[in-house]
């Protein structure tokens, strides 16, 4: 996992905030709000965990004890259905430590703040864009992930032209696989390559000014160290 991803997944948990904010609200209030709720999320998903390995586990009893055949094969299939939903859980929330050790990192900080700043700058030329492009759709009747998703990556991508634009469709997919439903990704990934044209034409225009915003963490370390592993800062 690297510090960029986290970056980018934490700024889309602090956009959801930003739209029912007041307009002064410091950016960093809202990233400490979803520092909080990954924290929360995290500890939900190990106690659902638990709970269902502990369900699993009493059926698997129940079943030992029962004498008629298709009972106990009924509760055995309902004991490992539980038993995998335990262990789906766990494995969701093994990246959840390494995230929130990252977000207190002073590169995943910014970074997030450099993206929110892009965004609240610019949602209403990307919303224009994603209206012109989705016909039958508006941005206002887009799931509220998938619109956070879509205003993001294009804020990072067009006005930031640090970022490579085959990672920043890559990571605006899995992001959105994430967070979203089980159409989100592919949904994404369809708006975003109709628009690689104006993003293309938008990079150009930033890189022409000789000022494209590439924030100091668009420049920042290849590398953040966690617990002497080695994290790749981007792909």
């Amino acid at each position: 996992m690297n510090a960029r991803h986290v970056a980018r997944e934490l700024a889309l948990l602090s956009l959801h905030q930003l739209w029912n904010a007041d307009p002064g609200v410091a950016l960093e209030s809202l990233v400490e709000q979803s520092v909080r709720f990954m924290m929360s999320e995290c500890q939900d998903t190990l106690r659902k965990a638990a709970e269902a390995f502990n369900q699993g586990q009493d059926l698997l009893i129940e079943s030992s004890l029962r004498d008629d055949v298709t009972a106990a094969s009924d509760l055995l299939s309902e004991a490992f259905a539980l038993g995998e939903r335990a262990l789906t859980m766990v494995d969701q929330s093994m990246d959840w430590p390494l995230m929130l050790t990252l977000t207190h990192h002073e590169d995943v900080r910014k970074y997030t703040l450099h993206l929110m700043q892009l965004v609240r700058a610019h949602h209403k030329t990307i919303d224009a864009l994603l209206d012109q492009e989705m016909v039958g759709w508006t941005v206002d009747r887009l799931h509220s992930l998938d619109r956070d998703v879509l205003r993001l990556s294009m804020a990072e991508l067009m006005f930031d032209g640090s970022v490579p634009i085959e990672v920043g469709l890559d990571e605006a997919v899995e992001i959105a696989k994430r967070f979203g439903s089980a159409e989100s990704g592919g949904f994404v990934n369809g708006v975003l390559k109709k628009l690689l044209p104006e993003i293309q034409r938008a990079r150009r225009e930033v890189a022409g000014e000789g000022a494209a915003p590439t924030h100091d963490a668009g420049r920042m370390k290849d590398t953040v160290q966690f617990r002497g592993t080695t994290t790749p800062g981007e792909k």
